[in-house]
Order: structure tokens, then C-alpha cells, then sequence
């Protein structure tokens, strides 16, 4: 699979898994994070819409390109907290790039429908009447 080249077509599973080590084991060498439009540079990737179109449908060769790009998802996570756990001074870098959907997702806040409950034990202060 040629890096500078844009392809409207998917490639095949094996070339786009190969495409996606390659460029791990070039920013592993590097001692730098890859990132996902590192990724898509590195694989010629340059329109979302291709990207999407490797994905789409229920045949094997979009199942496979889902499982790749997960799969890159999780390695990008993976390096974000190993690095954010071992270096303090990229704590909140790190964390800033886990929050992006393509790293991970991570959110501050309850995802939505999420219940929020907080319970107030008064004994021991007054009861009830302390408070008015």
C-alpha cells in the first residue's frame, strides 16, 4: 500500500494491517505518538469519507478494516496512559488526547442518562433541625 497515494478503493485487509504496523513501528522508532491523522497521512488517507467507505457494509473486508482501525484505536490508548502514568509531566497532555473519540473517549462528566445521587447523613449533627 503506497503512502503517498490517495485510493478510492479499500485495500485489502492484510495491506491495511500492514499499513498500520508499518506506521507504529516508525513512531515507535521515533520515540513519538501516533497519531490518528499521522496515520491517515501515513496511509494515504487524506478524505474521511474513504475512510469510512473501507468500513461500510456487513462483507469481511469491512469487518476486517473496522477490527484494524479499532485495534489502532486501542494501541493510541494504550500508549496515552502508559505514557501519562509514567511521565507526570505529560499528565494532562495526554489526558487532553485520551478525550478525542479516536483515542478513547474519555469524559470528565456521567455519560448521559447516567444517574447522579447524593446522600446527606445528618446524624451526629443536630438532625434536621441544625439546618434551619
Amino acid at each position: 500500500m503506497s503512502k503517498t497515494e490517495e485510493n478510492s478503493s479499500p485495500p485489502s485487509p492484510a495491506a491495511l494491517r500492514g499499513g498500520v504496523e508499518a506506521y507504529f513501528d516508525q513512531c515507535e522508532a521515533e520515540g513519538v505518538f501516533p497519531d490518528w491523522p499521522g496515520l491517515k497521512l501515513f496511509l494515504g488517507v487524506f478524505d474521511d469519507r474513504i475512510y469510512e467507505q473501507w468500513q461500510e457494509g456487513d462483507d469481511e473486508r469491512a469487518s476486517a478494516c473496522r477490527q484494524i482501525f479499532a485495534m489502532a484505536a486501542a494501541r493510541r490508548e494504550s500508549w496515552l496512559i502508559r505514557k501519562m502514568t509514567s511521565d507526570n509531566k505529560a499528565v494532562q497532555g495526554c489526558l487532553n488526547a485520551l478525550k478525542q473519540p479516536q483515542n478513547g473517549g474519555y469524559t470528565d462528566r456521567p455519560r448521559e442518562g447516567g444517574e447522579i445521587r447524593l446522600t446527606i447523613n445528618l446524624a451526629g449533627v443536630g438532625g434536621e433541625e441544625a439546618f434551619k
